[in-house]
């Protein structure tokens, strides 16, 4: 692997500003997630819809005298034009329907990642002819690489310099880089924070793939995971959970336009809509055996909070002020219409939780209260069914 010299630029964002915002990046499965999703985002705006597209989380840890190394690639490439303006800036928030449908939401989650959680990261990306690295040293200053700015080159030595020939081959897509003009984008962290010199690969997919982020991106786009060169995990998919007999369908409720205000006065209430109409559905599922103690399961255990951009925060079930039977084994989703508040409304830009407001407040009282109900729900039915099967009536709460 070619030692990469980054020539620092100025940031226009101060670096100490930077620092604080990135302190909210500190997992691996975030940050890979984050590049997950934007990887997802590239194939889908150069229309690659393809299920059978591949995206390759790479893991190499197996050279005593070079540190672990994590790697996401896709096989969409940036131009210089395309780096200065989408991947550069720091802070552009998405404009309103901008990012309609796509995964990754804000786009500096990755950024944030290659800065925060790596001795030293970069991206090697090809498109159109020309090579671009662009990337961050060991001092977290930013820039492109010594001698790879706009570099002409051939799409085969491109390949071949990134390391992804098998790949590529692997992935059916080398004949579209060397003969058809399709790039390739390679992230790259050098040195993982936390990680030693050995990278607990299934380990670490087992959380990824549980992660809140990865959920949609996961159940649409393959995803293989390389470990020293072999495959390790063929199709990374998120997981299933068997769900509780005679509860296979979601029990759903749409959000109220409007609810009552936590932190006012009596009577006071919070519009969460412009007009009388539902600004989203909440759908609630429960498994047939607590997620909690299941271990790899337990942080399923929650509701995640949905727009059109994705997820855009989560809770777990022991986090919404609730405490009823059941709760160890209910999940669910949260689904906000477009008319019911968006991205900017309701996302941090880590979307790990909801940004605190009135209105998210008067939520999640709800979203608690509905855990509440349906955890009742289930507790009758489940009576009854119990007095059925001993040959005494009981009557379904619906």
């Amino acid at each position: 692997m070619l030692a990469i010299e980054i020539l620092p630029e100025k940031n226009v964002i101060d670096d100490g500003f930077l620092d604080l915002i990135g302190r909210e990046f500190t997992t691996h499965e975030q940050g890979l997630a984050e590049w997950l999703k934007n990887g997802m985002d590239a194939t889908l705006a150069a229309g690659f819809t393809s299920k059978s597209e591949v995206i390759f989380l790479r893991f190499t840890d197996i050279r005593a005298t070079t540190p672990p190394v994590f790697e996401c690639i896709d096989f969409v490439g940036m131009t210089l034009g395309e780096i200065e303006r989408g991947f550069k800036p720091w802070g552009r928030l998405a404009r309103p329907g901008e990012r309609s449908g796509s995964y990754g939401g804000y786009g500096m989650g990755g950024k944030f990642y290659m800065r925060q959680m790596f001795e030293s990261s970069h991206l090697i990306t090809y498109d159109q002819g020309h090579l671009n690295i662009f990337g961050f040293d060991t001092k977290r200053r930013y820039g492109y690489a010594q001698g790879f700015r706009n570099q002409p080159m051939d799409p085969q030595e491109a390949l071949r310099f990134a390391e992804i020939e098998s790949l590529a081959e692997m992935a059916d897509v080398i004949d579209g880089v060397v003969s058809m003009g399709r790039g390739f984008s390679v992230f790259r962290g050098l040195k993982p924070k936390g990680i030693g010199k050995r990278i607990h690969v299934e380990k670490l997919c087992e959380r990824l793939k549980n992660h809140p982020q990865t959920q949609r991106p996961l159940s649409s786009r393959k995803v293989c995971v390389i470990h020293n060169g072999a495959v390790a995990i063929e199709w990374l998919k998120p997981p299933t959970i068997k769900r509780k007999p005679g509860f296979e369908k979601p029990w759903v409720r749409k959000i109220p336009a409007t609810l009552p205000r936590i932190d006012g006065k009596k009577g006071e209430i919070v519009r969460l809509s412009g007009n009388s109409e539902s600004p989203g559905t909440l759908r609630l599922f429960v498994s047939g055996e607590s997620l909690v103690r299941s271990g790899k399961m337990a942080s399923l255990n929650r509701i995640d909070f949905n727009s059109e951009d994705g997820v855009v925060g989560s809770y777990r079930i022991d986090e919404l002020d609730v405490d009823v039977p059941y709760g160890e084994s209910i999940f669910g989703e949260c689904m906000f219409y477009k008319s019911g508040g968006s991205q900017e409304q309701y996302a941090k830009k880590t979307r790990d939780r909801l940004v605190e407001s009135p209105e998210t407040r008067a939520i999640l009282k709800w979203v608690g209260s509905q855990v509440g109900l349906f955890s009742e729900m289930i507790r009758r039915r489940t009576s009854i069914s119990q007095m059925n099967s001993k040959g005494l009536r009981g009557k379904d709460p619906g």
